[in-house]
C-alpha cells in the first residue's frame, strides 16, 4: 500500500511540472493570471531584442552567464525595450539620453 501511494505521488509530481512552463510576453511573466516583470523573462526579452539587432544569443546565456548580458547590453542597452533589464549589468545606463 505505501509503494503504491508513493507511485501515485510520484506520478502526480511529475505530471504536474512536466505542464507547468514558464510563459513570457514582452519580459513579463504570467504568474497567478498577472503578467508581472521577472528576471527570467527579462532575461528572454533581451534575447529576443538582440535578435532583432541581428545578434545570436540565447536567453539562457545570457541567464546563465553575466559577462554574455553584459555584452547584449552594451550593444543594445540603448533601446527602450530592454533598458530595465539591462541596468541590472550596466547601471551607467539609467538616465543615458540618446
Amino acid at each position: 500500500m505505501l509503494v503504491f501511494a508513493l507511485g501515485l505521488v510520484g506520478i502526480t509530481c511529475f505530471g504536474a511540472t512536466a505542464d507547468a512552463r514558464i510563459e513570457c510576453r514582452n519580459g513579463s511573466q504570467l504568474v497567478g493570471g498577472n503578467w508581472i516583470s521577472t528576471p527570467y523573462c527579462e532575461d528572454q526579452r533581451v534575447a529576443e531584442v538582440a535578435a532583432e539587432y541581428g545578434m545570436r544569443v540565447s536567453a539562457d546565456a545570457i541567464r546563465k552567464n553575466p559577462n554574455v548580458k553584459k555584452e547584449v547590453c552594451r550593444l543594445i542597452g540603448q533601446d527602450i525595450r530592454v533598458d530595465m533589464a539591462c541596468q541590472t549589468v550596466l547601471p551607467q545606463l539609467r538616465g543615458r539620453g540618446l
